[in-house]
């Protein structure tokens, strides 16, 4: 029974047999002509950045210069190269950030009407760590 199963199936095919590599030539060649085709077409960034994303990048900026020259009282532009150059660089420069982050989470503090008593209450405007890493 078995030699009949056998015989019903045929021989084989042998993996990287001759068949197999005919089989792969029209695709081998699709490949190449979309491979040429990508590269000749130019991608445009689809996803922009939003004006608002914008305007708070460009404010979180300014928060981070006022920050680092008024109270800090060191360059703002040589702290950032610091957190891209050697380790020994790079922790005295992720300490002066960690301080900004901080000021930046407290200072977020703003009044809210309130329905209650009070009529307003002070509430953190940063309640998320991706704004925290947004910055």
């Amino acid at each position: 029974m078995v030699r009949r199963i056998k015989e019903q199936r045929g021989p084989r095919p042998t993996i990287g047999g001759p068949r197999y590599l005919k089989d792969l030539e029209p695709q081998a060649r699709r490949a190449e002509e979309n491979e040429q085709l990508l590269s000749q077409q130019q991608f445009h960034d689809r996803h922009g950045v939003s004006d608002a994303a914008k305007i708070a990048r460009a404010q979180a900026w300014a928060e981070w210069t006022n920050f680092s020259k008024h109270i800090l009282k060191i360059d703002p532009d040589e702290t950032i190269l610091d957190l891209c150059r050697a380790p020994h660089k790079q922790a005295a420069a992720k300490l002066q950030y960690r301080k900004f982050l901080k000021h930046y989470i407290e200072s977020s503090e703003r009044q809210r009407p309130t329905l209650g008593l009070e009529g307003v209450v002070w509430v953190l405007t940063v309640t998320s760590a991706t704004t925290v890493l947004d910055m």
